[in-house]
């Protein structure tokens, strides 16, 4: 950066230009009639101390970037002078309105608006952008909005809804009719007591982020299983043929009353008459019981307990985690013998059931220091397996039995590397190895060299002691080629290297926390693809 005060004299002039990035300096103004610039395709502006921005824009200029500066309001109408705008970034200023449209009052098939960056500001309410039929992306976390209003983001086609930090106390009904493209919606760190329970009937919903809000009618172990076990607990609890107040009303709980859970209760769970057996379901008879040749598995300690496990439950959830205060709060259930796979589908299956369909298999909080070789008794169908919170070191060889594990959350137990069984679950698309102490390299070759380098799609390795990204060979499209999603996020990694800017299959890179200084916030706030480009920028010729 030049430290530049003023923009040079005649650059305005400059009908030719493409590009004009003077971002990192001190401007406080722009002089001159921006409209002249008439093939200006990009504008960077962030990093400068504006207090003010031009009422006459690049008539052609599709992404403008304003980050970082001081700016109290924007020109109004922006959207209808610069109708080719595709990426507008206004993060990280003093904005407590935005009037996009002049006249029109919203968007019609002249605007390209794609993608919006209004973090960090002072909005109280979202801002209109109804009619904004390309408007793919919206973040506005890190402001003060307290009410969502659906009206304001009505014909907008949105996948990334990103709602985090506000002041916001509940959902709208609705959401899904308003947005039925949306894959991701952040509304954590907010003040929401009850989520509406059709975000569980969304199916295109892939990332669903609700941590840090004081919800009392979801229990920890649901919330730490992620997205689809909290959908999954959301389906269960709706009801369509009532009201949506109804419905959201069903799921709280009085401030003082012990929580009502649908997936936990046996009276809930057990169904009035026996259910069909479907394909690749558990019939409970001996001669029916199939699992693989297991070792022996862990002594389990055995505590006296009055109430039962609960069963496997309409949601196909079982959820047999103890609680992370459960030794001050109340003696939970025990699990069944260790080693039988028997009585652990007796044991789901509850006295009222004559079959068992397992697909979601919670075992957190249980202090297992081997896994449970009588969980292998639900291979057949289990899809989702959470051990969070445990003490495991290492995983059995036959894991890999399970071949349509899909997920396996291990965050908060001892490995030291990546366990190799999990490199041969042929179904396997997320793991979750956070804060585990994998420090300070932790090699991916168990996943590169196994099955699952052709189905992973999301690997979380946050909180591990890491000191260096794993190595950006073993990432590239040709060793991963679906994953998607990488969380390198809360480690001590001191530098990225430039060749990660070549995984290009990557679609969100999480690096927040650590203690490298390049690339910059700002770079970083622009989103994934800013930064991979950055990297590959920095690539040797």
């Amino acid at each position: 950066a030049n430290k530049l005060h003023t923009l040079p004299a005649g650059l305005t002039r400059l009908r030719g230009l493409t590009q004009l990035d003077v971002s990192n300096n001190q401007l406080e103004r722009i002089d001159g009639d921006l409209s002249n610039l008439v093939n200006l395709d990009q504008m960077d502006l962030s990093e400068n101390r504006l207090t003010s921005f031009p009422d006459h824009l690049p008539p052609t200029v599709r992404q403008l970037n304003l980050s970082h500066n001081h700016l109290e309001q924007l020109p109004s109408g922006i959207l209808d002078q610069v109708p080719s705008l595709q990426s507008l970034d206004i993060s990280s200023n003093l904005l407590s309105s935005l009037s996009l449209f002049g006249a029109s009052q919203s968007g019609d098939n002249r605007h390209q608006l794609v993608t919006l960056r209004a973090t960090f500001n002072r909005f109280t309410e979202l801002p209109s952008l109804n009619g904004l039929k390309l408007l793919k992306e919206v973040y506005l976390s890190d402001n003060r909005i307290t009410t969502v209003d659906l009206q304001k983001l009505n014909g907008c086609p949105i996948a990334t809804l990103d709602l985090a930090r506000n002041k916001i106390a509940k959902l709208p009904d609705g959401i899904p009719v308003a947005f039925p493209e949306l894959v991701r919606l952040d509304v954590s760190a907010n003040e929401i007591s009850v989520l509406p329970t059709e975000l569980g009937l969304m199916d295109r919903l892939q990332v669903l982020l609700v941590d840090c809000n004081p919800l009392r009618s979801i229990r920890h172990n649901v919330l730490s299983g992620g997205t689809e076990a909290i959908k999954t607990l959301l389906r269960q609890r709706h009801r369509p043929d009532s009201t949506p107040e109804t419905a959201s009303a069903s799921s709280t709980t009085a401030p003082n009353a012990e929580p009502q859970h649908q997936d936990l209760t046996l009276k809930e769970q057990a169904p009035r008459s026996p259910p069909a057996v479907p394909k690749g379901t558990h019939v409970i008879k001996a001669e029916c019981i199939s699992a693989p040749t297991v070792r022996a598995g862990p002594v389990i300690s055995q505590t006296s307990c009055d109430s039962p496990l609960p069963c496997v439950n309409a949601s196909y959830i079982l959820d047999w985690s103890s609680g992370p205060h459960s030794a001050q709060t109340k003696k939970f259930p025990e699990l069944p013998d260790p080693d039988s796979t028997e009585a652990w589908l007796a044991a789901a299956a509850g006295p009222h059931m004559s079959a068992v369909n397992v697909r979601t298999l919670h075992l957190a909080y249980r202090k297992l220091t081997s896994l449970p070789t009588g969980l292998f008794a639900f291979a057949p169908t289990l899809t989702s397996l959470v051990l969070e919170n445990n003490k495991l070191t290492d995983l059995p060889d036959q894991l890999d039995s399970l071949s349509r594990l899909s997920t396996l959350d291990l965050t908060r137990n001892q490995f030291r590397s990546i366990p190799a069984p999990v490199g041969r679950l042929p179904a396997l698309t997320t793991l979750r190895l956070d804060q585990n102490p994998l420090g300070p390299d932790c090699s991916l070759s168990v996943l590169t060299d196994g099955s699952v380098h052709t189905t992973l799609e999301h690997l979380s390795l946050r909180s591990c002691q890491l000191t260096h990204t794993p190595e950006p060979s073993q990432l590239k499209p040709d060793c991963m080629p679906n994953l998607s999603y990488l969380d390198l996020s809360d480690n001590s990694i001191a530098t990225i290297p430039a060749e990660l800017g070549l995984c290009t299959q990557l679609k969100s890179v999480q690096l927040g926390g650590n203690t490298f200084r390049v690339p910059r916030p700002a770079i970083l706030t622009k989103g994934t693809p800013a930064v991979l480009e950055y990297l590959r920028s920095r690539l040797p010729l």
